[in-house]
């Protein structure tokens, strides 16, 4: 099953960064080559991925969604939209941090510098080799990080495209939040309560005072002479006006009893928090009885935020941007958002636009250029598998919520006119002549009447392929693959009596099929590629298969070249004009797990987990260069 669970991050793995003792500075890498293993298979495009974190100066928002970081116009809050974006880097972008006109974005195991002097065109003029990352506190010249090595590092950023560390201090703990006030940083050291360090002499830290929390600090804030330390269950407000003795002079707990803060901010007597999926606003003008006054509730699980005048802009995960006004504190409500895709799944390429599910619902991008693809609609609902197109209507299966079946007669505005819903969980759809035939886990294989689509109905049903994963359909067969079922063939033709007529039994788990000159071409999981011929319907017979470490998703051919998407990162291109002798081309390390492929027109889509569409063109052999639509479906 490609739909991946929310990806939720651990105590110590929230926003931040860190830079290794020997800070290794290189050149830049000059954009998505980096992330790159192939020699004929060229980035062209990306969009979407996951929000992590933002940060504000002036006129802009500054943003880590997926692999890049991405730069919003929010002069008008209510309408924010892509002014500028980095080049595509090999890891997500976890946190963005604005030091001295710079922004500092970490990626993985790497620091990346940029120059955002024009904001359209923001440029990476440095980076550096790290080793991990938690959270970073500036103060004049010094950075102030921590990781998860029980290390303190203290850089100084005079030069902010060469930072140098000048000083350290070894830790009890694994640390994950820091925070600067004066000449004392406050670390939340996990089981070792907060730390205090005198830096007044940045190359030698020294601590001078510690409190014990009752449960584990992530994150650590200072206004005044309080610090306000998150846990696992709200914040807790300590008095630091001794900072050789904090005190506890009052707390907080969140309404459920649990929260994971992912980012504090205090502002006038007031602190803004986010948890999982909620933006609180609480008074602390008294801080020994701290209450709540305003709370808005976020569709996604939020990574961070961060506040500019009256508005909160929080990078809420797969719900990309969110805009909150928060002028009247009792009552911060959404004024805007910016949404791309986060958890992709399938992709149908037609009439110049891609329409991509996600976990969120059905986008829709003009790819007529495809070096810059651009939403142009998107539809909200539940989770969104595979999708196929055909005329004026887009079929997507919703698990649950079965078959939709959306109008994009206009792209910019795509609405629901029918659904078909079955007796269990919808996973692919194929489409022939009238009807789509749909998968659904324990209900096997139903076949919907569409001439209508706005009034669908089931005619027909075979209850023979529970289970079933994927599904194919060409000249009245339907070819489906899914949990040890191998290869089933059924003849539709007549679709209010399916037969199945053929079986192919193999090892795995078929997660995506394609059907091409009278052979099926199966993404069988941990088995790899497989080609089983089925020029004869009633005796399909394995031919050729290509193995490869990874987990295959899903496939599409085009012209005797498999595109196989890996959930291990990679797109293959395998040479299948002999399907009994299948052959490695070419491989492309893709920037997240590969979920769902399509070609057309000489370029490939690829469908990424928590990375959105990455569209990609392979130059192919010698003399030997085509991409043609094949009969393909996988979810």
């Amino acid at each position: 099953m490609k739909k991946r669970g929310a990806i939720f991050l651990t105590l110590w793995v929230v926003v931040g960064l860190v830079i290794s003792g020997a800070v290794a500075a290189q050149e830049p890498k000059g954009g998505p080559e980096a992330a790159q293993s192939g020699h004929n298979v060229e980035f062209v495009g990306q969009i979407g991925g996951l929000a992590y974190s933002a940060t504000v100066r002036g006129d802009y928002v500054y943003m880590g969604i997926g692999h890049r970081v991405v730069v919003l116009d929010i002069s008008d809050p209510t309408h924010p939209f892509v002014v500028g974006q980095s080049h595509l880097l090999p890891n997500p972008i976890f946190n963005v941090t604005m030091v001295r006109g710079y922004i500092y974005a970490s990626s993985g195991s790497d620091l990346y510098v940029l120059d955002i002097i024009d904001p359209q065109h923001p440029e990476i003029v440095r980076e550096f080799e790290t080793l991990g990352y938690t959270c970073m506190a500036l103060a004049k010249s010094f950075a102030f990080l921590v990781n998860t090595t029980n290390r303190l590092r203290v850089l100084s950023v005079v030069d902010p495209l060469n930072p140098t560390e000048v000083g350290s201090y070894d830790l009890p703990a694994m640390a994950t939040g820091v925070a600067v006030s004066g000449a004392y940083a406050y670390v939340a050291d996990w089981d070792a309560g907060l730390r205090v360090l005198d830096i007044s002499d940045p190359a030698h830290p020294v601590e001078i005072g510690f409190y014990d929390m009752p449960e584990i600090p992530s994150k650590v804030v200072i206004a005044g002479k309080y610090a306000y330390v998150s846990n696992g269950m709200g914040f807790h407000i300590l008095d630091i006006s001794n900072p050789t003795m904090p005190i506890e002079v009052g707390c907080y707990t969140v309404p459920s009893g649990s929260a994971f803060i992912t980012s504090m901010i205090v502002r006038d007597n007031y602190i803004y928090i986010t948890d999982y999926d909620q933006f609180y606003v609480i008074d602390v003008s008294d801080p020994a009885h701290p209450i709540r006054e305003g709370l808005s509730e976020m569709p996604s699980f939020v990574y961070g935020a961060t506040i500019a005048g009256e508005y909160a802009y929080v990078a809420d995960g797969e719900a990309g941007l969110r805009v909150i006004d928060i002028s009247n504190r009792a009552q911060p409500m959404e004024l805007s958002s910016y949404e791309v895709p986060a958890y992709a799944h399938g992709v149908a390429i037609a009439k110049g636009y891609a329409y991509l599910t996600d976990d969120r619902g059905l986008y829709v991008f003009s790819v007529l250029d495809p070096k810059n693809p651009i939403k142009i609609g998107f539809y909200a609902t539940s989770a969104f598998f595979s999708v196929a197109v055909r005329g004026d209507y887009a079929y997507v299966t919703a698990y649950e919520q079965g078959l939709r079946i959306i109008d994009i007669s206009s792209p910019a505005d795509p609405f629901e006119i029918g659904a078909y819903v079955p007796p269990s969980p919808t996973l692919d759809v194929a489409l022939e002549d009238n009807y789509a035939y749909v998968v659904a886990e324990a209900s096997g294989l139903r076949i919907i009447d569409v001439s209508d689509p706005a009034n669908p109905f089931e005619v027909g049903w075979y209850e023979g392929v529970n289970w079933a994963t994927a599904i194919a359909v060409s000249n009245h067969y339907a070819y489906v693959t899914g949990y040890g079922l191998g290869l089933r063939v059924i003849d539709v033709s007549n679709p209010m009596h399916p037969q199945e007529v053929g079986a192919y039994a193999m090892p795995g788990r078929g997660e995506g099929i394609t059907v091409a000159g009278g052979y099926a071409y199966i993404a069988n999981g941990s088995e790899g590629l497989w080609i089983v011929d089925i020029s004869d319907p009633a005796h399909p017979m394995g031919v050729g298969a290509y193995d490869f470490e990874g987990f295959a998703e899903d496939v599409v051919v085009g012209r005797g070249y498999a595109y196989v998407a890996d959930g291990s990162e990679v797109l293959w291109v395998i040479d299948v004009s002999n399907p009994a002798q299948p052959k490695l081309i070419d491989t492309y390390k893709t920037p997240g797990a590969a979920l769902g492929v399509a070609i057309r027109a000489g370029y490939i889509y690829v469908t990424l987990e928590a990375g959105g569409l990455a569209i990609l063109r392979f130059a192919g052999e010698v003399g030997k260069r085509a991409y043609l639509p094949a009969i393909s479906s996988g979810y």
